[in-house]
């Protein structure tokens, strides 16, 4: 697939802007421009008012990914960056990096008949339609967590495509320290496991392909290897 023109629209109302810090809002448009770059897709931003505990979430409308920021999150998604990461930009970046799989797992789906990504890996050979996933993901936890790990697998690969392994194991610390909490999103000790096994190998001897077929890859092997060992638990981050 060829690599896309982005143009990355910043919709904002006069009263969202008002209570977000002009320099944040700078720092979310340049992690949304960089992420769609990335993956070579259009992206656009909208700042609304969401239910409590999700500060950020991935959607496609009319097939275009939308990334929507909960305006009333921004402290306590602040507060959290800061904690696992040296500055908010490398942690926005990664985030965003996140969602945006997200869209194009969704955006994959709506191709008939095309060898899917979002379900669990056995399932990849499946024609499986947007309203059978939905129905599958409400039975699976499985399809869940390869859904979550996917898209932090690619937050992964972006730090580390980036030289950037300070962060890639700093987001491993923040879904082990949060796992708890959140078990839907407790992918620690897959991206344990993904960190290995990339660092195992040679930066030259990676597949040169688009980058979000290189996270599919990538993840699926490290998931289908934890399938085998039914080791799905998070492991302790490393010191």
């Amino acid at each position: 697939m060829k690599r896309l023109l982005t143009l990355v629209l910043l919709l904002i109302s006069s009263l969202c802007h008002a209570e977000l810090p002009d320099d944040f809002i700078g720092d979310l448009q340049r992690a949304v421009d960089t992420a769609a770059l990335k993956y070579g897709i259009t992206a656009t931003i909208y700042l609304e008012r969401m239910r409590p505990g999700m500060p950020m979430v991935a959607r496609v409308r009319d097939k275009q990914c939308q990334i929507v920021f909960d305006v009333d999150e921004y402290d306590t998604l602040n507060k959290a960056y800061l904690r696992y990461f040296p500055n908010r930009q490398d942690a926005l970046n990664g985030t965003v990096v996140h969602e945006m799989m997200h869209c194009v797992q969704m955006l994959r789906l709506y191709k008939e008949n095309s060898e899917y990504a979002i379900v669990a890996p056995r399932h990849a050979n499946e024609a499986m339609m947007l309203e059978k996933f939905i129905a599958h993901a409400g039975e699976s936890q499985s399809a869940f967590i390869w859904r979550e790990f996917q898209a932090d697998a690619a937050a992964m690969m972006y730090y580390l495509d980036n030289g950037d392994y300070p962060n890639a194991q700093a987001l491993v610390n923040v879904r082990h320290v949060d796992g708890d909490d959140d078990p839907g999103h407790d992918t620690a000790f897959l991206l344990s496991a993904l960190l290995a096994d990339l660092s195992t190998q040679r930066p030259d001897a990676l597949p040169r392909a688009e980058f979000s077929d290189r996270v599919i890859a990538a993840s699926e092997r490290v998931f289908l290897a934890a399938q085998k060992t039914r080791s799905l638990k998070a492991a302790p981050p490393a010191n």
